[in-house]
């Protein structure tokens, strides 16, 4: 018997939670008054959970990474009243930067909304090759996730949450947490740093689905895959000193601490690393091996 796929996940199934309330709240307003917003620090599946806030029961929804022939008018007409969504502006080729341009140009008289994320940001997209306009569009309305610090307390039943529809949806096995391990979630003192956010929940959550070996997560899963303090002022410290070196050098070693870290999360998986980056297989272990990052055992494989 096929599993039904759940409905996709919304920011309305938080509606408890004050920091996605407010989030919500200006994503929306945003929203009413511009066809283009852009989502800062998150991609994939954080970033789809906003965008699918914006989208009205049945209207139409194109996820133009997905596409990769040239877009047409027509298309465009057929998906009137809806969403356009880009879950990563740095993982588009060429071809669906092109698609993404004539989108843009069309969305007001279309009555479309486009809905894009990026971890990377515009200017080093635009030293990528990207068009200028194109990226000045973009960037002229965006939101950032909200940080989780002064939030403890929401932590369990936002995690639970999206526990939830990882498993709903067939993206993991069936899964829960246990008190315990719901209670580590809260006390962490990672969730306090300012530069925690949701999209790292988010992260943290699916990487628990994945890693743990039995159907209930206990609280020494969560340590297990927690970032530990003296990580994360180690990784925190490491990145001051770049702002004094030339920028090639700089973003070689940003590069390096960005793999290195994601690496450390997804628990070695190539793959996962793979779509967190935006990076096809090959050209990330090239990548990787430019930048002398070390594979454990089960990257090498």
């Amino acid at each position: 018997m096929t599993r039904r796929r759940s409905a996709p996940l919304t920011l309305e199934a938080f509606g408890r939670s004050t920091i996605v309330k407010e989030f919500k709240r200006r994503l929306e307003q945003a929203a009413a008054k511009t066809p283009v917003l852009l989502l800062k620090g998150a991609v994939g599946g954080m970033a789809e959970i906003c965008a699918r806030t914006l989208k009205a029961p049945r209207a139409p929804w194109l996820d133009l990474s997905s596409v990769s022939n040239a877009l047409t008018q027509e298309t465009l007409e057929k998906l009137g009243g809806g969403v356009l969504f880009v879950p990563d502006l740095a993982a588009l080729g060429k071809m669906q930067q092109m698609n993404l341009a004539f989108a843009v140009d069309r969305l007001e008289r279309l009555n479309l909304q486009l809905f894009a994320a990026t971890v990377t940001p515009l200017n080093v997209l635009g030293e990528n090759g990207w068009d200028s306009k194109l990226l000045a569009r973009l960037g002229e309305v965006w939101l950032a996730l909200p940080s989780l610090a002064g939030h403890a307390d929401e932590l369990p039943e936002i995690a639970g949450l999206l526990l939830t529809n990882f498993v709903e949806r067939g993206e993991v096995q069936p899964r829960r947490f246990s008190t315990g391990a719901l209670n580590a979630l809260r006390t962490q003192p990672w969730q306090n740093r300012p530069e925690a956010s949701w999209g790292d929940l988010y992260a943290l959550v699916r990487n628990l689905a994945l890693t743990a070996l039995d159907e209930e997560i206990t609280a020494e899963d969560v340590q297990r895959v927690m970032p530990r303090e003296e990580e994360a002022d180690h990784e925190l410290g490491s990145l001051l000193p770049l702002l004094d070196q030339p920028l090639r050098e700089a973003r070689d070693a940003f590069e390096k601490l960005y793999f290195e870290h994601h690496l450390r999360l997804e628990g070695g998986n190539m793959t996962k690393l793979a779509e967190r980056s935006g990076l096809e297989r090959t050209h990330l272990y090239r990548k990787l091996k430019q930048l002398d990052v070390k594979l454990g055992k089960r990257g090498e494989e």
